[in-house]
Parts: structure tokens; C-alpha cells; sequence
């Protein structure tokens, strides 16, 4: 449903309540969001500039599951939350952005793999990370040619605005290892058209 429904009813704000909602009474949950503030006081640049000019404002949320006595984590679960890709100034041609509500299923998916891990008890400690943005046109838009400085201290120049997902994803991926520092991530995203061209509609890509 998260990824069925049209992006005016699933954006950045609806995204996070729905995570809220599905663990309310969940015991062994805790809930933390970076909203636009906390990410440029974070200085995770990537996400906020991809999202910054939404009305609807970029957003970090990490949901932190102890089903386990240990002190680490298992697993780190991040996914790409696009709720709307427009391609930014490298706008996307008709017939490629109709589509683009369903660029937030790597987060409806690792949300749901660790919803699957609570209802089951699993005997793992695990952090969920799912960056969630627009990537829309707008006054103030982030621009090719731009350089932003990232969270672990990286220069990025922007060749494209719509390889949005490099950005989100290397700030998020960046905290969850230094902040978590989890055995395993895994990391769920909807990257490219490229991947059909090559595996066909009913394979999915993996790159270890």
C-alpha cells in the first residue's frame, strides 16, 4: 500500500507517521528523527539538499530494535526513501517520472522486513535507517555543478541532480556505520531503469 498509493498521500510527513504508527505498541522500539534542522546540524548535507525546498522537509528516521541481551548490532537495515523523484533540474522525460511515487520501496521494504523481525521475536539487535525526501524543482533547488560536503566529510559535485540517491543513501549509510557499527547492512534501493535492461522485470539485482 505504501508504495501503491499516489504521493500526495505518502510524502516525507506520512512516511514517518506510518513508521510511528506501525510500532506504537511495540516494546523493545525506540524512534529517533533528524528533521531538516538536526540534519544540517548533523551536517548530513546529501539528504538535506535533496529534500530541503519540499513542502513537505527531508527527514532521517531510525527505529533501533532490541530483540537481542547483546550490546551491538546484528544488522543495519537502510532504505532509499524517495517518496517523489521528478529528476530535480535533470528533469525526468514523460513516460519516466508517471512512476515516481513507488521511488520510496527499498524504505516500505526494509520497514517491513524489520516489522516481520518484531511480530517474530528475532533474536537480533537491529537499526533501521530509511532517508525520506522529494526530489522536486524549486526556487532554490540544488543544482548541477553544486559541491556539497557530506556526513563523513566527502566533497560531492553534482553532475546530476537525478542520482539523488547516491546522496541520501551515503549519508545515511555513513551514520549507521559510524554511529552503529552493525555486523551486516543491508541496503534496499530503487536505482535505475538500467537494472530491467539487464535482469528483466522479475529478478532483482544484487551487488555484494
Amino acid at each position: 500500500d505504501l508504495v501503491n498509493d499516489p504521493s500526495h498521500s505518502v510524502h516525507p510527513a506520512t512516511f514517518e507517521k506510518e513508521v510511528k504508527k506501525i510500532f506504537a505498541k511495540e516494546k523493545n522500539i525506540s524512534i529517533t528523527v533528524f528533521n531538516d534542522k538536526e540534519l544540517v546540524k548533523r551536517w548530513m548535507m546529501g539528504i538535506y539538499n535533496v529534500g530541503k525546498w519540499s513542502e513537505h522537509g527531508p527527514r532521517l528516521v531510525l527505529v533501533e530494535y532490541k530483540g537481542s541481551k547483546k550490546k551491538w548490532y546484528d544488522i543495519g537495515l537502510v532504505g532509499k526513501g524517495v517518496c517523489f523523484d521528478s529528476g530535480g533540474y535533470n528533469i525526468k522525460p514523460t513516460g519516466g517520472m508517471e512512476d515516481m511515487k513507488i521511488d520510496m520501496a527499498g524504505g516500505a521494504t526494509v520497514l517491513w522486513i524489520l516489522n516481520y523481525a518484531v511480530q517474530t521475536k528475532l533474536d537480533k539487535n537491529i537499526i533501521l535507517a530509511i532517508p525520506m525526501v522529494e526530489n522536486l524543482i524549486s526556487h532554490n533547488a540544488y543544482k548541477p555543478g553544486e559541491i556539497i560536503t557530506m556526513y563523513n566529510g566527502k566533497t560531492v559535485e553534482i553532475g546530476n541532480t537525478d542520482a539523488e540517491w547516491r546522496l541520501i543513501l551515503a549519508d545515511t549509510l555513513s551514520y549507521v556505520e559510524e554511529k552503529y557499527k552493525p555486523d551486516y547492512v543491508f541496503d534496499f534501493a530503487t536505482l535505475t531503469g538500467a537494472q530491467l535492461v539487464a535482469t528483466g522485470n522479475s529478478i532483482s539485482a544484487i551487488i555484494g
